[in-house]
């Protein structure tokens, strides 16, 4: 996902909003699974529970990193020297990226992504902690997956094989379908030869025939 850069003039209300969805317990499942397969203690004391205490332990993208090589081994690099200032800013946002990028390729789905100000700047942590439950989702499809779970495993797609038999006769019964058959054909409870009356249907009133005349009158 690529940079966007800063996001000026966002209100108080929708910051309100975006903060008033985020769950503390999601957090606290996040930190125990990430602290399982990471082999790591999260210092609650330097980090508090609540986003903003999450959000400085994932801000340069290092765990994040080491979470997708855990799963990836060797997918994403590591740093090979600390940097500093304007550059090492741009340095971590890079490493955001590339992280969702190797986690799209584990199975992680486009809606679940974050913009990298969303955690650089602290904007939507709560699209983070998603970005994370997917991602531990998705893993638990790879055949090497071992340890704590979080989130739901991906259900498989239901692919259904067919023998060529079985497409041949398909196609054929298809075809014949179409081509239509008289072999049910039946006139049964149809009137043929009902008479028209075109004087009815034309409003025009029938010709009235005059009597035959009678030898009297001859």
């Amino acid at each position: 996902m690529a940079y966007k850069g800063p996001s000026y003039g966002m209100s108080a209300e929708v910051k309100a909003k975006i903060h008033g969805k985020y769950s503390v317990d999601t957090e606290n499942a996040v930190r125990e699974w990430m602290e399982g397969q990471l082999g790591i203690s999260i210092d609650r004391g330097e980090f508090p529970v609540g986003g903003e205490g999450l959000q400085r332990f994932l801000k340069d993208g290092e765990i994040l990193r080491q979470l997708i090589c855990h799963f990836k081994p060797g997918a994403i690099p590591a740093p090979k020297k600390k940097h500093v200032g304007e550059f090492a800013k741009t340095k971590h946002r890079e490493m955001i990226e590339m992280v969702m990028r190797v986690a799209g390729e584990l199975g992680v789905k486009n809606q679940s992504m974050f913009d990298v100000n969303d955690l650089y700047e602290s904007r939507n942590m709560t699209q983070v902690l998603e970005f994370i439950v997917s991602l531990g989702g998705a893993v638990q499809k790879l055949p090497n997956f071992s340890g704590p779970t979080l989130g739901p495993k991906p259900s498989d797609e239901n692919r259904r094989h067919f023998t060529d038999e079985e497409i041949k006769a398909a196609r054929n019964s298809q075809i014949s379908m179409q081509a239509g058959t008289n072999k049910c054909a039946s006139m049964a409870g149809t009137r043929v030869g009902m008479p028209r009356h075109i004087a009815d249907l034309t409003g025009e009133e029938k010709p009235k025939h005059a009597p035959a005349a009678s030898d009297d009158a001859q």
